[in-house]
């Protein structure tokens, strides 16, 4: 039997991809976008256009989704790099 929503996210374009992951770690709109380089209003465009796609409206079940089908495991942290843009100490 095939999986709908597994499909769906492989459909998720790689900048969507990337701003589901970091919705994922708790980033705020505000925060991807400092650390992607792009107004918060892009942000929330393209987490607008992932929810539609994945068939969604909440940002906790874009997390699940994210979770599950391993857009970022449970393991996934930010990167020291992504860190360094938001100002935060990487953690260790």
């Amino acid at each position: 039997m095939s999986d709908p929503m597994k499909a769906r996210v492989a459909s998720l374009s790689p900048r969507q991809r990337e701003i589901v992951r970091l919705t994922s770690l708790g980033c705020t709109s505000h925060e991807i976008a400092t650390i992607l380089g792009m107004s918060r209003w892009t942000v929330e465009n393209h987490q607008f256009q992932a929810k539609e796609r994945l068939g969604i409206s909440k940002a906790a079940l874009l997390t699940r989704i994210a979770i599950k089908y391993k857009v970022s495991p449970l393991t996934d942290e930010l990167t020291k790099a992504e860190q360094r843009k938001l100002g935060k100490k990487a953690a260790k």
